[in-house]
């Protein structure tokens, strides 16, 4: 892909250092950096006239917002300047933000990358440098960037659009969210099914019927995770 224009914000606050993580990306590749002493002014003028394809936030969160020096940008304030930007991709690299990740989709910015948990220093430097890299080396997009580097713990997720996921598809098979809703239902349905079954074979030792049950919902429940990794996932 083209390379993207990165503006990071990347407040000095207590308690977090931002200067190895911006030093890494930006070795990466070219960004704009706000950094030191951060104030929304500071960002206002920043930004005045300027387009970005991502907005970088590498700073602490709470459920008020993201921080800056002096005040806290609220959901809504986030999202006014990702889309004065017109950024595709906001990457929160900040402990906790499922929630603002969701806020940014249901308001129109395409992609958001954010952690469902607190996250050290170092992984989450690690993780963005590495995000970026694959973006230039690898020409990846922001979607399949994501899923390289992505842990499996599923601390870091991915939110998207239902217009970015439909462009994101590689297949033409007609596949629908309601579809990949019911085939992570029947992935879901064979967990509890695996569970079930564990506690029959401490308490019975034999083979119950039940076992021929979760042999077809093992199928099904395959087939649908193949069809969802083909599909781009949702």
């Amino acid at each position: 892909m083209t390379q993207p224009r990165i503006l990071i914000i990347a407040p000095d606050l207590p308690g977090i250092s931002v200067d190895t993580e911006v030093e890494a990306i930006t070795r990466t590749l070219p960004a704009t950096v706000l950094g030191g002493t951060v104030t929304l002014e500071r960002v206002e003028r920043a930004i005045a006239g300027e387009e970005y394809d991502i907005l970088h936030i590498a700073t602490h969160a709470s459920n008020e917002g993201v921080k800056l020096s002096d005040v806290t940008m609220s959901d809504q304030i986030l999202t006014h300047i990702a889309k004065r930007i017109r950024a595709r991709l906001v990457f929160l690299n900040a402990c906790n933000t499922p929630r603002i990740g969701q806020y940014l989709i249901n308001n129109d910015i395409p992609c958001a990358i954010s952690y469902t948990i607190e996250v050290m220093d170092n992984v989450a430097w690690s993780l963005a440098t590495s995000y970026y890299a694959q973006l230039i080396r690898d020409d990846l997009d922001y979607r399949e960037a994501y899923e390289y580097i992505a842990p499996d713990d599923g601390s870091l997720i991915w939110f998207a659009t239902e217009e970015e996921q439909g462009a994101h598809r590689h297949m033409s098979d007609g596949t629908t969210p309601q579809f990949e809703a019911w085939a992570r239902e029947q992935i879901y349905t064979l967990r509890e099914r695996v569970i079930i079954l564990e506690r029959e074979f401490a308490e019975r030792q034999t083979v119950p019927f039940s076992v021929y049950v979760a042999g077809i919902s093992f199928v099904i429940g395959a087939i649908a995770y193949w069809l969802i990794a083909l599909a781009g996932g949702g």
